[in-house]
């Protein structure tokens, strides 16, 4: 099976749940992901081998960073 079969697969499942318009896709679930992997400390290079990225800037991408993460970055000083 390939991404679009994934896609939708997830996509049924979504409608089916009753979960339509939350935002609830493959590329969100990617992003999920990638985000919790940072945030739990683990290294850019192992999330890109993981994740199959080749370019550290497109893998930054997905990495979501709010003003409370860096609230907290700059307390850590």
């Amino acid at each position: 099976m390939g991404l679009r079969g994934a896609d939708q697969i997830l996509r049924t499942a979504v409608e089916r749940a009753g979960l339509s318009g939350k935002g609830i896709s493959t590329h969100s679930t990617r992003r999920s992901f990638i985000t919790k992997l940072a945030k739990r400390g683990v290294s850019l290079a192992t999330i890109k081998k993981a994740t199959g990225h080749t370019d550290l800037k497109v893998l930054s991408r997905y990495i979501e960073v709010t003003d409370d993460d860096v609230k907290q970055a700059i307390a850590t000083l």
